[in-house]
């Protein structure tokens, strides 16, 4: 599941006079996630969204560069203290903007970021990048996940998914629309795609290799459920272990003393006092601040 933070950088926020409450309303936002998944009792992970900056400085030069790295970093920060899982930037539509923002998060975290661009029908961004072109930049970005949101629906999805394929992505994600927006009467109305459209589409984004799958602008409960059983039995080939005898000559001789002591038994056995520490577990998998903590402590 993601936190409800697509939104909350400092240069979107400062558009509700909100700019120095980032970390405040991110903490919060990871809160709720957690919460949902305590009350719900199941087992998911969660990814701290960041959105593209709005609006994006021009113009796109050095300086600009460094703001969306000096935001996106303390959004980052703020989503991972709080203790989410991984970080999944969408609905991005300039791939430069994405690459600086993945870098911007690597150099910060060891958490996964997923990176995903949106794409217009004609299966390019707004910018007119492929698909192709886009995996190879984010995978030297140092992305862990490569995929698009938003934008089109299901079918044209699909398509897309399968350049990404092809360009040799090792995991590739996917969260189309509900279909292509139309607005209406000033307001923004998605086609009335039923659950079973999703079914179809996640079995087959899963054909081609897509790792995570859900839905972006207009789905709905429904759609994410249908998904959900449409992958539940899906997974990686299981690996066929091949049993090899081994020489009776290779077999490690049984050992002739006893093992060496640890030095923690070595002090409990000679009567030293002994000092133990625990330390809490991180929220998620950095382990930074625990083995910093640890050093601080044997020393």
């Amino acid at each position: 599941i993601e936190t409800n933070t697509f939104g909350a950088s400092r240069t979107k926020l400062a558009a509700h006079g909100l700019e120095d409450e980032v970390v405040a309303i991110n903490h919060r936002a990871v809160k709720l996630a957690r919460e949902a998944r305590e009350i719900a009792g199941v087992e998911v992970l969660i990814a701290g969204s960041i959105g593209p900056s709005s609006p994006l400085p021009i113009p796109w030069d050095a300086a600009a560069r460094e703001q969306v790295t000096r935001t996106v970093q303390e959004q980052a920060w703020a989503l991972e203290e709080r203790g989410v899982d991984a970080f999944i930037l969408e609905t991005y539509t300039f791939l430069d903007e994405l690459r600086v923002a993945v870098a911007a998060v690597r150099a910060i975290s060891r958490l996964p970021v997923i990176a995903q661009l949106a794409f217009l029908e004609e299966r390019e961004t707004f910018m007119g990048v492929r698909p192709r072109e886009a995996a190879a930049a984010l995978a030297e970005a140092g992305a862990a996940v490569i995929g698009a949101n938003c934008g089109v629906g299901p079918q044209d999805m699909l398509a897309i998914l399968g350049e990404l394929a092809d360009s040799g992505a090792a995991r590739l994600s996917a969260q189309p629309n509900a279909g292509f927006p139309q607005r209406e009467g000033g307001r923004v109305i998605y086609p009335l795609s039923t659950p079973r459209y999703f079914t179809d589409f996640a079995a087959e984004a899963a054909g081609l290799g897509a790792r995570l799958i859900g839905g972006c602008c207009g789905t709905t409960p429904e759609h994410i459920r249908a998904i959900a059983e449409a992958v539940a039995t899906l997974g990686p080939e299981p690996r066929r272990a091949r049993a090899t005898a081994r020489p009776r000559a290779e077999r490690p001789a049984p050992p002739t003393s006893a093992p060496e002591r640890s030095p923690l038994a070595r002090k409990l056995t000679a009567g030293t006092f002994v000092t133990l520490v625990e330390l809490d577990p991180p929220k998620g998998i950095n382990l930074d601040r625990v083995l910093e903590a640890a050093t601080t402590q044997k020393q």
